[in-house]
């Protein structure tokens, strides 16, 4: 029979061992070492949870297709990580961190262009187009914009062969999209024929 073993409690147990035969009864003992149990800290996955919840809420409308490809890429390695019993808490904060990422890497659609204070809006024929003064600025689908550098953008349709009312056409492409608004033009013809009297004023400026 054994005696004597208990696990209750942590430190060290004599374990007794005893036979009888013939009414002899003989004991052994010997030593045991009981440790105290390892504190297990439960993995808390409630963040998780929470940013998975926020990332799936959001869909492709109004962003990149490429920033949204990450987002659910995103998703789909926090969720197998969310659902593994044996992930670390690491495991489960890094996840927490890789969602913020992709959630903030979100790109908005260009979704407008608009052109305003161009000095020259009146031309005449065979002039050259004058960009001067003009401010170029994109649309998103956030709601913010940006102004354009002079590179960034291209002016097409500008024809001052010929008089007549007259639309420039600015356009932008940014992720795959491209966004175009026009500017109005007149092109006049430069009246060349002088009366008797210009002449006369011409004549009488020359000789004085």
């Amino acid at each position: 029979t054994l005696s004597g073993f208990s696990s209750d409690k942590a430190g060290t147990k004599t374990v007794t061992v005893s036979y009888t035969e013939n009414e002899i009864t003989k004991t052994a003992s010997f030593d045991v070492t009981v440790k105290e149990a390892p504190v297990v800290i439960p993995v808390d996955k409630t963040g998780l949870k929470e940013k998975l919840d926020e990332a799936k809420a959001i869909g492709p409308d109004g962003v990149t297709e490429g920033s949204y490809e990450k987002l659910q890429n995103a998703i789909q390695e926090a969720e197998g990580v969310y659902n593994d019993p044996n992930a670390s808490q690491d495991a489960v904060n890094q996840q927490i961190q890789k969602l913020i990422g992709a959630i903030s890497g979100l790109k908005p659609v260009l979704s407008g262009l608009e052109v305003s204070d161009p000095v020259k809006t009146e031309y005449a024929v065979g002039e050259r187009l004058d960009t001067t003064g003009m401010t170029v600025t994109a649309q998103y689908s956030d709601g913010t914009t940006v102004t354009l550098a002079s590179g960034q953008y291209t002016v097409s349709g500008f024809d001052s062969a010929t008089a007549g009312e007259k639309q420039v056409t600015v356009s932008y492409t940014e992720g795959g999209v491209t966004k175009t608004t026009t500017q109005a033009i007149t092109v006049t013809t430069i009246n060349t024929t002088l009366n008797s009297n210009s002449w006369a004023t011409i004549k009488a400026v020359s000789d004085a």
